[in-house]
C-alpha cells in the first residue's frame, strides 16, 4: 500500500509542469512581460518582439530600448510621474488582443507604488532623460502619468550594452 501511495504521489507531482504554473500567470499580471518592442530613437519603428503587454495609446515613446542605463521619454503632454518596476518575460498570453484588454484603469498607483524601484514625483515635462543605473540589468515595466492617466511599456537594461545579450533577447521571443 505504502508503495502504490509513493508511487501515486511521484505521477501527481511528475504531470505538473512549468507550463501549467504559466498558464495560472494572469494576462493583467503587473510584472508580466509577454513583449517587448525595440527602438533606438524617438523616430524608430520599433522591433516588436512577442506580443506587448503595454499601454501606450499614442501617448509617449521610449528609447533606446533595450537600454544600458540611459532611458529617454518623448510624450504628447505634460508628464507627471514616472514608475520603473521590474518584470519577467514569459512567452504566455500570446494570443490576447492587449489593446482591447488593457487601459489606464488596469493598475491603481497603489498597486504600481508598491513594486516600483524607481519612482519620480512632481515632474513637468513632455521630454525627460531618466537615469536608470541604480537598477540592475533586465525587464521591466516603465509607467508614466499624463493628465492623471497612468500608461505604460515594457523595457530591457542592459548595463552592460552587451549585443550578445540583445541577441538573446530577439532569439528568445521569435
Amino acid at each position: 500500500m505504502k508503495k502504490i501511495l509513493f508511487l501515486s504521489i511521484v505521477l501527481i507531482l511528475n504531470s505538473c509542469n512549468k507550463d501549467d504554473a504559466d498558464d495560472n500567470i494572469s494576462n493583467t499580471s503587473i510584472d508580466l512581460v509577454t513583449g517587448i518592442n525595440f527602438r533606438q530613437s524617438v523616430d524608430d519603428t520599433p522591433l516588436v518582439l512577442g506580443n506587448p503587454n503595454i499601454y501606450i495609446n499614442n501617448t509617449f515613446v521610449n528609447y533606446p530600448n533595450p537600454s544600458n542605463g540611459t532611458l529617454y521619454l518623448s510624450a504628447n503632454a505634460t508628464v507627471s510621474k514616472v514608475w520603473i518596476i521590474p518584470a519577467n518575460a514569459n512567452k504566455i498570453h500570446q494570443q490576447v488582443d492587449f489593446n482591447s484588454l488593457l487601459n489606464s484603469g488596469t493598475y491603481s498607483e497603489s498597486q504600481i507604488q508598491a513594486k516600483s524601484q524607481l519612482e519620480l514625483n512632481n515632474l513637468n515635462s513632455s521630454d525627460l532623460t531618466l537615469d536608470l543605473n541604480s537598477l540592475n540589468s533586465g525587464y521591466y515595466k516603465i509607467f508614466i502619468e499624463i493628465n492623471n492617466n497612468i500608461y505604460w511599456d515594457n523595457i530591457y537594461l542592459n548595463k552592460e550594452g552587451n549585443n550578445e545579450v540583445t541577441d538573446n533577447i530577439i532569439t528568445y521571443w521569435n
